[in-house]
């Protein structure tokens, strides 16, 4: 087995969008990942979008500043 067939092997297909939220295999919805990179994203993010992560890490970041000005 060559070098490229290994590390293709290790990589999975991540949707920006799932599959069962309304999301395609379209070019721009596909995030190529190490199968460990994938299991850990759906441990940190379930199944949500990018937006709604994006929302999520905004959140702690303003929880982190505040705790940081003593709110």
């Amino acid at each position: 087995m060559g070098k490229k067939t290994r590390r293709t092997r290790r990589l999975s297909k991540h949707h920006l969008k799932a599959k069962s939220n309304g999301g395609g295999n379209h070019p721009w919805n596909i995030l190529r990942l190490k199968s460990e990179r994938h299991r850990e994203w759906h441990v940190l993010f379930g199944n949500k979008d990018l937006p709604e992560i994006i929302k999520l890490l905004q959140r702690v970041h303003r929880l982190k500043e505040g705790l940081k000005k003593g709110y």
